[in-house]
């Protein structure tokens, strides 16, 4: 499968050429770590590791961060409050429009910033 000279790609250490071939595992070296790295003959590191040695270079379309899961629905009746003490604080009830990732939209149109106010849904804090 891996022949002298291929290039190839480690997901870690990016762009290498096949250096040697020994029992079909190759020996790569890595162009940007200037380091050679044994391989096992499916491209794994070691038996106990997915793959990381491919033909091409690696494309990984992933989230970086969590995927927002509103906590709250359309109609839900909240309580909320703005969050820093020295604004003059008197809570109020809303009927939840949308939950967005960094608002809530109320019914009324109006949105509210999950980081400047808190969010009580039948004495829970939401947000």
């Amino acid at each position: 499968m891996f022949e002298v000279g291929q290039e190839v790609w480690d997901i870690l250490r990016g762009k290498g050429e096949v250096q040697s071939v020994d029992r079909r595992a190759p020996l790569v070296y890595f162009f940007k770590t200037k380091a050679h790295v044994w391989y096992q003959a499916d491209g794994r590191i070691s038996p106990m590791f997915n793959r990381s040695l491919f033909f091409s270079e690696p494309e990984i379309d992933a989230l970086t961060k969590p995927r927002f899961i509103p906590k709250l629905k359309k109609g839900d009746h909240i309580v909320i409050k703005h969050s820093d003490d020295r604004v003059p604080n008197h809570p109020w009830t809303i009927k939840v429009k949308e939950d967005r990732e960094t608002v809530v939209l109320s019914d009324s149109g109006s949105l509210y910033n999950k980081k400047e106010y808190d969010f009580y849904k039948i004495g829970e804090m939401i947000y």
